[in-house]
């Protein structure tokens, strides 16, 4: 049985094809699915027709062309933007896995501090009264780090919409580290990649602090 017309031609036609197998029509949130091209007549196509009328292919998921692997990625996403925002707001903040490094290494040293500190702008993660320090442990995709990063990466859907965010959130760092440093405090920022090389953070945080300490 072909694809339906209606479905369009093409990569998306065939891939289409190839997931109305495995596709749960009444029950999609968001999946990532691979799967191999294959001859549209092997598949039903009754599947592909419903998910296409329900949620409308073009709308919910793009299919990007993997050549090198002989198989087509597919993003389905059937969450309105209001509904993504909220769900995306509810992604933890706090006590992340890179935060919580840096807290044990200044924590092994000896020094103690306070978390979150809510009258401070920007809330930082770390702060060190008694040396007028507040540290932000920043996750490299969200704060956009370096375009060398790995972990800063642009997704490939909706570039328009990441690209505000993105140009938002590194607006509203550098207006909170100017309040801070006008209020006499000293910022420090810690990248997510930095945490993955305990030897390299402990020696960048003691020039940072200005103190000597043996590695770990």
């Amino acid at each position: 049985m072909h694809v339906n017309e209606s479905v369009g031609g093409g990569p998306i036609g065939r891939t289409l094809a190839a997931l109305s197998a495995v596709l749960v029509v009444e029950n999609i949130t968001c999946r990532i699915i691979w799967c191999k091209p294959v001859p549209a007549d092997t598949i039903p196509s009754i599947p592909v027709r419903l998910y296409h009328i329900r949620y409308g292919c073009q709308r919910e998921f793009a299919v990007r062309s993997r050549s090198d692997y002989g198989c087509a990625k597919v993003t389905v996403d059937t969450l309105s933007v209001t509904e993504r925002s909220r769900v995306m707001s509810l992604v933890g903040r706090r006590d992340t896995g890179p935060e919580m490094i840096v807290r044990r290494l200044l924590h092994s040293r000896g020094f103690r501090y306070r978390l979150h500190v809510k009258t401070l702008p920007g809330t930082p993660d770390i702060v060190l009264p008694s040396r007028r320090t507040v540290i932000f442990v920043h996750g490299c995709f969200w704060h956009r780090h370096r375009k060398t990063c790995p972990l800063t990466r642009m997704p490939k859907s909706r570039v328009e919409f990441w690209t505000a965010k993105f140009v938002r959130n590194r607006k509203r760092d550098d207006a909170v580290r100017r309040r801070l440093r006008v209020e006499g405090w000293k910022v420090i920022t810690i990248w997510e990649c930095e945490t993955r090389n305990l030897n390299r953070l402990a020696i960048r945080l003691s020039a940072l602090l200005d103190i000597s300490w043996a590695v770990p």
